[in-house]
């Protein structure tokens, strides 16, 4: 905790506060709370970011064909992209259809938010159930051999907190 909190304000600690965070670990480990809760802390110092489900981003995109919120946060700010966090990343189904269109969305994402992390050093945040192979089983090698280099991992372990 004290590690997310010197990332966050932006402190020298154990994180490297140029990259994204991927919280992985089991179900019930916390992840997402933490996520939720530094959005709320950070949002009351002003640098807020939004938690998004992955499943409700493909949702969307199967009904209205849209990801722009989620790229370049079009009718969002006119601020241009901004930091975020896709929780539940993995859960989502794969592919999404848009009026046939086939589109692995979070593949397409992160794919566009690595490009918007190398120019603009925008960051990215995760939380996932999913192990290394998973990723590259659902999302292709280019997303798993980008982790490390665009996130600081994070495992979190343990038994389920519910």
């Amino acid at each position: 905790m004290y590690s997310l909190f010197l990332y966050f304000l932006k402190q020298p600690g154990s994180l490297d506060i140029q990259k994204g965070l991927w919280l992985a670990g089991p179900v019930g480990t916390g992840k997402s709370t933490l996520m939720y809760i530094f959005s709320r802390f950070m949002q009351i110092l002003q640098r807020g970011f939004r938690v998004y489900v992955c499943s409700r981003i493909t949702t969307e995109y199967a009904m209205h064909g849209d990801l722009s919120r989620y790229l370049d946060n079009a009718g969002w700010s006119s601020l241009g992209p901004v930091d975020m966090c896709f929780d539940e990343f993995g859960r989502e189904p794969i592919p999404a259809k848009y009026f046939g269109n086939e589109l692995n969305v979070m593949q397409h994402i992160f794919h566009i938010r690595y490009s918007y992390w190398q120019q603009y050093g925008l960051k990215t945040y995760v939380t996932t159930n999913l192990y290394p192979n998973d990723v590259e089983r659902k999302y292709g090698d280019y997303i798993r051999d980008r982790r490390g280099e665009m996130f600081n991992l994070i495992e979190l372990n343990g038994e389920s907190r519910r």
